[in-house]
């Protein structure tokens, strides 16, 4: 019942959005602009509403000693994921007020796992200069350390983000936002963004600290504020908006070459006990810096290059194994070889340094009236101090873009590198093999 209302309503709205723009037909009214409705006649004031939802289907190869849900050991699994479910409000008045919030669901799995609706934007902003300098307030995605920190779902052509871009993600922040106040503009070719705020309250370091573990960092909780900041060169188009979210492709709407840096710096948020096992409080700095090409060939294809470098300082053999959107378990008796878990767990963030590049290829021929397709590929590498080897992985895969980024298909294989060894400041351990998921992706969003 409620998803026939919710439907009932856009398709409402829609028509009558479609209604203030006879030019544009129903569908391209419904798929470019949502609902948006004009609160005067020259635009500046106006109101929107938009809907996204991505949906996964799966067949993947899990760490070795994986348990399955009823405790019996399982070598693969299958399954279905609602992964995003989002609605965006949003209402610009005069052309300087902005006022923003999207609230929805994440990751809901058949195991019972995910997020229920819950708000990860809520904030106002406004222009005391044009687009040269706006100030904000609020929970937003306003943040620091790179493009990839600052990206939006909806407009990327690879499944999804690689977590690592999240430093923080579900512990100092929520969704990767936090609380807090910002100024951000677009003065010619310089674009910059720059966040003070107060991130969410978190601790691991007190297991840590009662197990007496040594020169092994934790989260400590800190009650510190945050200053974020991301800078970027613009050598061709330039890409500001009201709303916080970069694109990874526009599909040859502009030509982008851009170089970036950024940061994340939070005081006495991360700890650890030293070799005399005293406690040692130390700041988290989080760097990045990054290239994105998106340009647009006379052929009507397009290539995309994005490729970012992290350095990663939160203490002293600092590790984090996230799971990839599973809830599976690792059998007792293999905790000591894979240390990252079961399931789909690996280590993706942690002190040291992570390079990550993907690349893609819009063909220019296309399927019907407007679907295009985008083969691409991706290359990791992780260089954490609390393990014995580096990692490496790649996915690779395609998107069929049925009508831009409002419709789309996405096929991917993607490799999990699996450790084995232990942690720590004396790691010894190696990259054992890389194993695999192969993935379908629904992207759908008025």
């Amino acid at each position: 019942m409620k998803r026939t209302i919710l439907i009932t309503f856009f398709v409402v709205a829609a028509w009558t959005a479609n209604g203030q723009d006879g030019q544009m037909s129903f569908l391209d009214s419904l798929l470019s602009k949502g609902f948006t409705y004009n609160l005067s006649p020259d635009g500046k004031s106006k109101v929107g509403f938009k809907y996204a939802m991505q949906m996964w289907v799966r067949h993947a190869r899990t760490n070795p000693g994986t348990l399955g849900f009823n405790g019996e050991p399982i070598d693969w699994f299958s399954d279905m994921v609602m992964r995003r479910n989002r609605l965006r409000i949003y209402t610009l008045l005069d052309d300087k007020v902005f006022f923003y919030t999207q609230f929805g669901s994440n990751s809901e799995r058949f195991d019972g796992g995910g997020e229920n609706i819950f708000f990860h934007d809520l904030n106002v902003s406004y222009a005391l200069k044009g687009k040269e300098l706006r100030i904000g307030a609020g929970l937003s995605n306003w943040m620091g350390i790179s493009r990839y920190t600052n990206v939006s779902f909806q407009f990327n052509y690879v499944h999804d983000h690689p977590t690592f871009n999240y430093p923080n993600i579900g512990r100092t922040d929520q969704a990767a936002r936090i609380i807090g106040t910002w100024i951000n503009g677009q003065v010619g070719k310089f674009g910059y963004r720059m966040n003070f705020g107060k991130p969410f309250y978190f601790d691991n370091f007190t297991r840590l600290e009662q197990d007496s573990v040594r020169n092994t960092a934790g989260e400590f909780g800190s009650e510190s504020f945050s200053l974020n900041g991301y800078f970027t060169w613009s050598f061709l188009d330039t890409e500001e908006s009201w709303f916080p979210f970069y694109h990874m492709t526009r599909m040859g709407q502009k030509k982008i070459v851009t170089v970036g840096a950024g940061f994340h710096y939070h005081p006495k948020s991360i700890a650890y006990l030293d070799d005399h096992f005293k406690r040692v409080v130390q700041e988290r700095l989080q760097l990045g810096a990054d290239l994105m090409i998106d340009y647009p060939l006379s052929d009507g294809s397009l290539i995309n290059l994005y490729a970012v470098y992290y350095n990663y300082d939160m203490g002293p053999n600092f590790l984090r194994s996230t799971t990839g959107v599973d809830g599976h378990a690792l059998a007792p008796e293999f905790s000591a070889d894979y240390p990252q878990g079961g399931g789909l767990s690996q280590f993706t963030i942690g002190t040291g340094q992570i390079i990550h590049t993907q690349f893609g290829y819009l063909l220019p021929w296309t399927l019907g009236k407007l679907g295009r397709i985008m083969p691409f590929g991706t290359y990791t590498y992780h260089d954490f101090e609390g393990l014995g080897d580096q990692l490496q992985k790649f996915d690779a895969g395609f998107t069929y873009f049925i009508h831009g980024h409002n419709v789309k298909l996405t096929f991917e294989y993607q490799t999990r590198p699996i450790y084995r060894g232990t942690t720590g400041p004396d790691a010894v351990g190696e990259q054992e093999q890389l194993k695999g998921m192969y993935l379908m992706q629904l992207h759908f969003m008025i």
